[in-house]
């Protein structure tokens, strides 16, 4: 793996940002470094920030600013838009060694919070190492180990190894995902996607998929596995939501900020990742579940032990039986 600074890091990601205003003008050195130094500092001032809000708005608008700044002084003409250098995603947690390249370079870079995925570009996973990334108007994707992406085109990417989560968060996050065996797509839901010993398996938690076959296509409904082999029938069977198949999506999923967070909204958040519903075995213990001002971080921690952690702090105990989370008061001793 090659290594880099981070200052070639920070070099790297201008470079992607300027790529994106097309041809131009070369400008006098003095200006162009003058004006790289600026759009450094911008930068680092946004990582800084990001790395502890994860949020993409600022690290866009940042970019945006520095590149129109070189367009609007340099840029005396410009070809047809390409997309190319577009800012497409930003990484929201990761583990392990993740590594992105530009199309057509052979070189592959390290990864990180600090630096935004571009169109055109693409990212891999290890065999130990996934990631979970915020796009940008689009959905939330997760990557599992030994899985290989690409971002073809705003709203599509192309599957080429492995396998991706999706959680569409609204039903207006659309994204394509091509594969050698069709298209996947989906009606507001959360899935996966995986290439795997010669076939194409969609697993749907909520929501519905439709898969574009090559033989035709298919609707995959909540609660369903379907497998699509190279060769033969493709073949369904039931998923639960909470089924051992989810768990490694479960195991990347960004903590959220608990800071002033309510319990009850921590755990809905619980249910939504680990797949299962929440209920209350009272009126009571759903009253403290509201009333419950949460503090502190579960940064680092997934939902599972996330939700184990928080309920250790709280009067409530709970139990995982029959998919949901089941809430009760703890027996006063």
């Amino acid at each position: 793996m090659k290594d880099v600074t981070q200052a070639g890091l920070d070099d790297l990601a201008i470079e992607r940002i300027l790529r994106a205003a097309g041809p131009r003008v070369p400008p006098p050195a003095e200006a162009m470094e003058e004006v790289r130094a600026a759009v450094r500092a911008e930068w680092r001032d946004v990582v800084d920030s990001r790395r502890r809000t994860r949020r993409f708005v600022s690290l866009a608008a940042a970019a945006g600013l520095a590149a129109a700044a070189l367009t609007t002084v340099w840029i005396t003409a410009t070809g047809p838009e390409s997309g190319a250098g577009r800012l497409v995603a930003s990484v929201a947690n990761e583990t392990g060694a993740v590594e992105w390249r530009a199309s057509g370079e052979a070189a592959w870079h390290t990864l990180d919070a600090a630096h935004p995925v571009s169109l055109h570009e693409e990212l891999r996973t290890t065999a130990s190492s996934r990631v979970a990334l915020d796009v940008e108007g689009g959905p939330a994707l997760r990557l599992d180990e030994h899985t290989s992406i690409a971002f073809t085109a705003p709203g599509r990417i192309t599957l080429r190894r492995g396998a991706v989560y999706v959680d569409s968060r609204d039903v207006g996050d659309s994204l394509v995902i091509d594969t050698p065996f069709g298209e996947v797509t989906h009606l507001g839901t959360r899935y996966q996607a995986r290439l795997e010993a010669g076939a194409l398996r969609v697993a749907v938690r909520d929501g519905t998929v439709k898969v574009d076959a090559h033989a035709g296509e298919e609707l995959v409904g909540a609660g369903e596995l379907l497998t699509l082999p190279e060769r033969g029938i493709p073949t369904r069977r039931p998923l639960a939501a909470h089924a051992p198949e989810w768990d490694w999506a479960v195991s990347i999923a960004p903590a959220p900020g608990i800071e002033g967070m309510s319990l009850a909204a921590f755990l809905d958040w619980a249910g939504h990742e680990t797949g299962r519903r929440v209920e209350f075995a009272s009126p009571e213990a759903e009253r403290s579940a509201r009333e419950v001002i949460l503090h502190g971080s579960i940064e680092g921690l997934a939902p599972r032990a996330a939700l184990t952690a928080i309920l250790s702090t709280t009067t409530l105990r709970h139990e995982l039986a029959d998919g949901g989370i089941l809430l009760s008061e703890a027996a006063a001793r």
